[in-house]
């Protein structure tokens, strides 16, 4: 009988080995591709080149109408990808992980490249302090879900992987609880999607905003921003730090499935298209306490009590039309701890909880729907509702004669909020004025103040969209008591019935060097703190600017302004 197994195992022995020679002659191989879109306006981009870059020979592809583009047969390994498309500047993802089981899925966003004089400036590295949110100028930094994993002892959570920047610190290892900047961790924002959510960790307490295990599962994070000051108005009402969490999409060509095992838990996963003729697509995960399943098979830890929670996180992607997305997405998870003094064993002298049965408990619960709707090329909107809750349950009971239990305390305590958020994002070449008819309009400007900012590089390419809104929108708001509105778009985003002549009128050019000196002898004087340099024009708009009439009448006058490096400009008038 013994012959018999050994000579079982020397064949299993040698059929293993065969097929692992012949498995190791080939070059495992999988897919890396996605979408192409703009930036600002969400629409795809037709053409642009993509690149593995430490292919050879080189792996790339072109992207096609709808800016989707894919990579065939590349072979295991880390990639840097990169995007390239006239009148765009470069986008370069590094530390890609490209393995068997699952394709890279990428949505690949490029900004405007915006050439003043002569001069071109290509990005060829990534700005790990550019952020997804154009309105974050400082204190921002973009992270990938790759980076919860590289940096020490984060355990694949961005809490405690945003610990490891500067500024920010953690209480101590039991929980991810960050102080940011010497603020409370109680004053950190939590965004999933754009909405905001209960805090997304087991076992937190009632305000906090941390845990010893977060819900967040990064295999289903994308490109997402912390922020650790100077938060723009949409997050509003905290003081330390804000995560601003993005959802990927999942695989709309083939079906795949996960699993993970680790310290925090047991994961299952899965994604795929909702079937073959839909562009729909699922993405779904599961995790289940590692520590209950052991306490499940019969292993003890030699602990005072078991932790036991599960999580789970979804977003479906409804593509109806090239123009129409509907999102919906949520996140939950509850977790539970019972330290029961009545069913200790009597050889545990450890016991943390003697006399006392406790039961500490916590639910979470956060989900929501969007419509995003593309007008055109430049144009799109973004509606959002959702609601969230989170509950915590505390039970202390005393123990007396014979475990007799007495209620000593119970809290049952529960939060949520309903939230419903609609934007309209509008890339503008140009500022203009609208009036209907044939009504006439005197105006004059007297004066600009340019903002400038005096301690950081004065490049700043995105100061002409940053003018132009600014202007769009100070004019219609000055001028919104008089003005008449009618329903639909109006004709004058219509770039067909305006010409693109548009008088310019330059300011000169700020040594904002020369500024600081000035500023640094009147310190300590009763003298305001500079900020913004006035420009004293004249511009009247019936000698200055253009005028057009539309189709339907109404007339439509602009003038471009130029405030080389500034941020911002004010527009002072006279006469209006």
């Amino acid at each position: 009988m013994r012959l018999i197994f050994i000579f079982s195992f020397l064949i299993l022995f040698l059929l293993v080995t065969l097929s692992s020679s012949k498995c190791i002659s080939q070059t495992l191989t999988q897919t890396i591709r996605g979408t192409v879109v703009d930036k600002d306006s969400k629409a795809p981009l037709t053409g642009a080149t993509i690149i593995a870059v430490e292919t050879n020979p080189v792996i790339g592809s072109i992207s096609d109408e709808l800016g989707k583009f894919k990579l065939d047969k590349v072979p295991l390994g880390r990639y840097t990808i990169k995007a390239s498309y006239l009148g765009y500047e470069d986008v370069v993802l590094s530390n890609i992980v490209l393995s068997s089981g699952k394709e890279i899925i990428l949505t690949i966003e490029m900004q405007e490249k915006i050439i003043q004089g002569q001069e071109i400036t290509v990005f060829s590295n990534r700005n790990r302090d550019k952020t997804n949110n154009d309105l974050i100028s400082i204190s921002g930094r973009n992270f990938q879900p790759e980076e919860t994993w590289r940096y020490a002892g984060t355990r694949a959570d961005p809490s405690r992987m945003a610990a490891n920047y500067a500024g920010v610190v953690s209480a101590n290892d039991t929980r991810n609880d960050i102080i940011v900047r010497g603020n409370s961790p109680s004053g950190v924002l939590w965004k999933l999607e754009g909405v905001e959510i209960p805090n997304p960790n087991h076992f937190s307490g009632q305000g906090a905003t941390g845990g010893p295990m977060s819900m967040l599962n990064n295999n289903l994070l994308a490109s997402s921003d912390f922020l650790t000051g100077a938060f723009p108005a949409e997050y509003g009402n905290k003081t330390a730090a804000v995560f601003d969490l993005k959802l990927r999409r999942g695989n709309n060509e083939h079906h795949e499935f996960t699993g993970m095992f680790g310290i925090n838990g047991l994961e299952l996963g899965a994604e795929g298209p909702f079937n073959k003729n839909h562009k729909g697509s699922y993405l779904v995960s599961y995790r289940y306490s590692t520590f209950a399943l052991f306490n499940l098979l019969g292993i003890s830890f030699g602990v005072s009590g078991i932790p036991t929670y599960q999580d789970a996180t979804f977003i479906l992607n409804f593509p109806s039309s090239n123009r129409d997305i509907i999102s919906v997405f949520g996140i939950g998870g509850m977790s539970k701890i019972s330290l029961l003094d009545s069913q200790r064993d009597s050889t545990d002298w450890q016991f943390v909880s003697k006399g006392e049965d406790i039961v500490y408990g916590t639910k979470m619960a956060a989900a929501g729907i969007s419509y995003t709707h593309f007008f055109n090329t430049n144009t799109y909107s973004k509606l959002t509702l959702s609601g969230g809750t989170a509950l915590l349950h505390v039970m202390v009971d005393t123990l007396g004669i014979d475990n007799l239990k007495s209620r000593t305390y119970d809290n049952n305590s529960s939060d949520g909020n309903a939230t419903g958020e609609y934007f309209i994002s509008k890339k503008y070449p140009f500022a203009c004025l609208v009036l209907k008819g044939n009504k006439n309009l005197k105006i004059a400007v007297a004066g600009l103040i340019c903002f400038y900012i005096f301690d950081i590089p004065k490049q700043n390419q995105n100061m002409n969209k940053i003018f132009s809104l600014l202007l769009t929108i100070l004019i219609f708001s000055i001028f919104q008591s008089k003005a008449q509105t009618f329903g639909g778009v109006p004709q004058s985003f219509s770039k067909n019935f305006l010409l693109n002549n548009i008088p310019a009128k330059s300011m000169a050019p700020v040594d904002v060097d020369v500024l600081m000196a000035e500023d640094a002898l009147n310190t300590g004087k009763d003298i305001p703190y500079r900020f913004g340099y006035n420009h004293y024009v004249n511009i009247n708009a019936d000698q200055q600017g253009l005028w057009e009439t539309l189709p339907n009448g109404d007339k439509v006058w602009r003038m471009k302004i130029v405030c080389p490096d500034a941020l911002s400009i004010n527009i002072s008038f006279s006469n209006f």
